[in-house]
C-alpha cells in the first residue's frame, strides 16, 4: 500500500451537482491521506464507450498501485454486479457493465472480485448513487489498507459484460485493399477516432500510402493538424493508436457528422494480413 493512496474518478456527473464531492468525502473520511485526482466529470450521460476512452487514455500514466473509480452506471439499481479488477498493478472499480474491460483493454485481468462485503459499503446504499455509496466508499476502504480481495468473492473472466466490438470491415481484391471504418466517438474539439488503429493500416498497407474519404470527400492522410490549411480535413493516427479525423481549427464533427463513413484505399506493400 502507498503511503499516500492515489484514486481517481472518472465520471458523467459534471461538477454542478456535488455528487463527485460527495464521493471524494467518502474517500477522505475513511482514508484521509488518500490523493483523489479526477480524470474527468464530463463524460456524456450514459456514454460508456466515451468514459471507457478517457479513462484508457489516462491511467496507464499512473503509479503502479493506483486504484479507478468509475461511474457512468446506467443500469444503477439494477442487476448489474459492482467489481473491482486487478490489471497491471492497478485496481479498477465500477459496475460490471463492459466500461472497465473496454478501458483495460489490451492488459490481462489478475483477478476479478463482485463487490459483495458490507463492511466496503455504506450501511445502507442508496439505490441510485452506488458511485457513493459502493465504489468510492470500497476504494477509500481499500486505500485505508485492507487487503483488495476482502472486498468479495472472485468472478471468473468470462462472466464479465463485455461492450461490442466495433472492427472495421475490410475487402481485398486485384487493386489492394479497402478498409471501411465509422466513428467510435467524438472528442470535445470535435475530432472523429475511428475504429481503425495504427496495427491495421500497418498491416493493410505497410509502408504504403493509403486514399482516405470521409463520406466520399477524400482527405489528406498526414501526421497531424498543421499538415493541411486552417479549414480543411486531414486523418491522422492520434496519441492513442487510432486514426482520427480533424479539420485544422475547426470541427470535424460538425463537417461529417458523427454517423461518418471512413474509407482508406491502397496496396498492400507487406505479405501480413489483419
Amino acid at each position: 500500500m502507498n503511503a499516500t493512496p492515489i484514486i481517481t474518478l472518472t465520471t458523467d456527473f459534471a461538477t454542478q451537482d456535488g455528487y463527485v464531492a460527495a464521493m471524494i468525502g467518502v474517500i477522505l473520511r475513511q482514508c484521509p491521506s488518500a490523493h483523489v485526482v479526477s480524470i474527468t466529470h464530463e463524460v456524456p450521460p450514459r456514454d460508456l464507450r466515451a468514459a471507457a476512452w478517457a479513462l484508457r487514455n489516462a491511467w496507464p500514466y499512473f503509479p503502479a498501485g493506483t486504484i479507478h473509480v468509475v461511474v457512468v452506471d446506467p443500469g444503477v439499481g439494477s442487476e448489474r454486479r459492482g467489481i473491482l479488477v486487478r490489471a497491471a498493478r492497478h485496481t479498477f472499480i465500477g459496475p460490471d457493465n463492459g466500461l472497465l474491460l473496454e478501458a483495460i483493454s489490451g492488459e490481462m485481468l489478475d483477478a476479478v472480485r463482485e463487490l459483495t462485503n458490507p463492511a466496503a459499503r455504506a450501511a445502507q446504499p442508496s439505490p441510485t448513487f452506488h458511485g457513493r455509496d459502493v465504489f468510492a466508499w470500497a476504494a477509500g476502504w481499500i486505500a485505508a489498507g485492507r487487503e483488495w480481495p476482502a472486498v468479495g468473492p472472485p468472478l471468473p473472466t468470462g462472466d464479465l459484460i463485455r461492450l461490442p466490438d466495433l472492427p472495421p470491415r475490410v475487402e481485398r481484391d486485384a487493386d489492394g485493399a479497402t478498409i471501411t471504418g465509422a466513428v467510435m466517438l467524438a472528442d470535445r474539439f470535435g475530432n472523429l477516432i475511428t475504429t481503425i488503429t495504427d496495427e491495421w493500416l500497418t498491416s493493410l498497407f505497410g509502408k504504403g500510402v493509403p486514399q482516405v474519404s470521409v463520406n466520399g470527400q477524400p482527405i489528406h492522410l498526414g501526421r497531424t493538424f498543421s499538415d493541411v490549411a486552417e479549414g480543411d480535413a486531414v486523418a491522422y493516427v492520434g496519441s492513442s493508436g487510432y486514426l482520427e479525423i480533424a479539420v485544422n481549427s475547426g470541427s470535424a464533427l460538425e463537417l461529417f457528422g458523427q454517423a461518418a463513413e471512413i474509407v482508406l484505399k491502397g496496396h498492400k506493400e507487406t505479405a501480413s494480413a489483419a
